[in-house]
């Protein structure tokens, strides 16, 4: 599946995640990249409104629940990073080649 295929279809699907206190969603990694390998999962970066985040322990199963949410719909691994992330290098490898399907 092509990137851009990804962000149509995640953008598509924005109403859902906006509903599950999503408020950015981006690839990063490989598949942003166009250089993805037969069996490479799918970075993914999520952003969530303070709401979402102050669950508690609800907030980690909200984000199991939408890693098998975006497995379903892409058809390959997902590995998702919430953002912020704690380390500036990270941070900055990540924005490096990120594609926005919305915010």
């Amino acid at each position: 599946m092509t990137a851009e295929t990804i962000l149509a279809l995640l953008a598509r699907h924005a109403p859902e995640f906006r509903a599950a206190g999503v408020t950015r969603m981006a690839i990063f990694g490989s598949h942003a990249r166009g250089d993805a390998r037969p069996g490479s999962d799918l970075d993914i970066a999520l952003r969530f409104s303070d709401e979402a985040k102050a669950e508690g322990f609800a907030y980690f199963g909200r984000i199991e629940a939408l890693r098998d949410r975006l497995q379903a719909l892409v058809q390959q691994p997902v590995d998702i990073t919430v953002e912020p992330v704690r380390s500036p290098e990270l941070q900055a490898s990540m924005r490096a080649d990120e594609r926005v399907a919305f915010e």
